[in-house]
């Protein structure tokens, strides 16, 4: 079971998280389109900049707001902000959020700092109870930054304190050093140290190559909202990956994404690689150029993800130095088939090893082999003619 009775969120951070990698800079326009990807995608929510970062930020917030009303869009949009009274006025101004993320670092806080501990506790229930008499509809998120380094101890205390004021409760592995044992326990410590069924925000960063299986965790374990951005975009080396999390969550729970139109996933890895101008990381989960490419002539015995459902194909690289007659007795019969029922097995071993070792001499080979059906029925022709 994952998620929460089994319904989970997915809360896309590309335009808050991703915009802090050093390679991103979305214009508004971008992000406008972006947005329109991931509401056909089906994403529920999107984490925006904190609009009290600049004048322009609130401009291209309030932007998308407007934006998200014209296009009728179901997504949610959600502001990320400090946990300041100051940062709550200003977001209240925007004409309308959906929904707001009160975010505060613990980290430096022990036990010893009981004063500390509760103007925390202090403001969170403040800036709670506030955004509620401004708007009851809006969303309340509290989120802790770097929850894994900080004391259990502390962790309860401020869950068992605000979980009457706000709709979810966030834990943040902000440098990302989180296990799976500690993943499992801090979610345990949430639903013990409260007496209420709050939704749990998990936030995962990628320094340990962890995110997407501490995302998967987390999810496994009841946690009912994760954040992820397209291509795993973050800060230093980024977050969840959303592709990643999907590619885990098909070979687990497949049900559980049939909320999801699977085939815009490939659209939004391709919009962003474009914006940034890097190439999607050929390994990537279902969208990575070779991703659906394998070697194999049994797909059944090698590939899991079926490229149907997110509306791409797969393919077999019949050329190769290490290629396997069985390749090549297939494309003979497919491209060749008055030629191959004269052929014998033995025949078709020793033409395999022939074309292995001259595509060995010549690199290139491969290339125009694969690449191009033609030219492959002309070379094979004229060891077989």
């Amino acid at each position: 079971m994952i998620g929460n009775n089994g319904s989970y969120y997915i809360i896309d951070s590309t335009l808050r998280e991703g915009q802090q990698n050093s390679v991103c800079n979305f214009t508004l326009e971008q992000k406008k389109e972006f947005l329109l990807l991931l509401d056909k995608f089906g994403i529920e929510y999107a984490e925006l900049i904190n609009p009290n970062a600049s004048q322009n930020a609130f401009y291209e917030f309030q932007s998308l707001i407007n934006f998200k009303k014209e296009n009728n869009l179901s997504i949610k949009l959600i502001a990320h902000i400090r946990n300041h009274y100051d940062d709550v006025e200003k977001v209240l101004q925007l004409q309308k959020v959906d929904g707001i993320s009160l975010v505060i670092s613990t980290t430096s806080v022990d036990s010893t700092h009981k004063k500390y501990i509760d103007q925390i506790i202090h403001d969170v229930v403040n800036n709670s109870k506030y955004i509620k008499e401004k708007d009851s509809n809006i969303e309340i998120h509290f989120s802790i930054e770097d929850s894994y380094r900080t004391d259990p101890n502390i962790l309860s205390k401020l869950f068992l304190a605000i979980e009457d004021y706000v709709d979810r409760i966030g834990i943040s592995d902000t440098i990302g050093i989180a296990t799976h044992f500690d993943i499992e326990n801090t979610i345990y410590l949430i639903k013990n140290s409260t007496s209420s069924s709050l939704d749990i925000e998990c936030h995962f960063h990628n320094d340990s190559s962890s995110a997407v299986y501490n995302a998967y965790v987390a999810l496994t374990n009841g946690c009912t909202h994760i954040n992820t951005s397209v291509l795993g975009l973050g800060e230093r080396n980024g977050i969840t990956d959303l592709s990643g999390i999907i590619s885990r969550l098909y070979t687990t729970y497949p049900e559980s994404l049939k909320k999801y139109n699977l085939h815009i996933l490939h659209h939004l890895d391709t919009f962003v690689s474009q914006c940034i101008n890097i190439p999607i990381p050929i390994n990537n989960p279902i969208t990575g150029k070779c991703s659906l490419y394998h070697k194999a002539n049994n797909r059944i015995s090698y590939q899991i993800i079926n490229p149907k459902d997110f509306n791409l194909s797969d393919n077999i690289i019949i050329f190769s130095s290490n290629m396997e007659y069985n390749s090549l007795d297939t494309f003979l019969k497919q491209n060749l088939p008055h030629i191959h029922q004269k052929l014998t097995t033995t025949y078709i071993k020793k033409l395999c090893n022939c074309i292995k070792i001259d595509i060995s001499k010549n690199p290139k080979l491969y290339d125009y082999m694969n690449n191009n059906t033609d030219f492959a029925i002309k070379y094979i022709s004229k060891f077989v003619c």
